[in-house]
């Protein structure tokens, strides 16, 4: 896995905690994780995946896990495809990450009671274009 995604979610999680100041440590490479944040409310379980493989994955979601992969049409196809499985677990946050620095944060629970599942791959691809920057003119898929 690349590197830079996981000292980028550890810079992410402690600029995010700079105001509320839950995070007592970062533990790395803890019980299969990446890394296990300890926070004053529980522990947070970190996946840090270059190509997002689901099926590797999957019985390792606990409460509160972050997945987080870089943000390509791949990684998305493996969302779609796992979706039905992946919507089940309602504290899980998955962090797309562009090689410039954008993201954009999913929590597939929640967007499943929002959205419309014929339209799924659509609107992903759609909501990864306008974090990057893009302005393109999506298709049917």
């Amino acid at each position: 896995m690349p590197l830079y995604l996981k000292k980028w979610i550890v810079d992410y999680l402690k600029y995010r905690d700079s105001i509320a100041l839950d995070i007592l440590e970062f533990q790395e490479n803890k019980d299969g994780y990446d890394y296990v944040v300890k926070r004053k409310r529980g522990e947070q379980f970190i996946i840090v995946q270059n190509d997002f493989k689901w099926k590797d994955i999957e019985n390792k979601i606990k409460n509160d896990t972050v997945i987080v992969v870089e943000d390509t049409t791949k990684n998305i196809d493996e969302l779609v495809k796992n979706w039905d499985k992946i919507i089940n677990h309602k504290i899980l946050t998955i962090v797309f990450v562009h090689s410039a620095g954008t993201k954009w944060v999913l929590n597939p629970y929640t967007h499943a009671l929002i959205s419309n599942k014929a339209n799924l791959k659509q609107g992903l691809l759609s909501i990864a274009s306008t974090s990057r920057g893009e302005e393109i003119l999506l298709k049917s898929v």
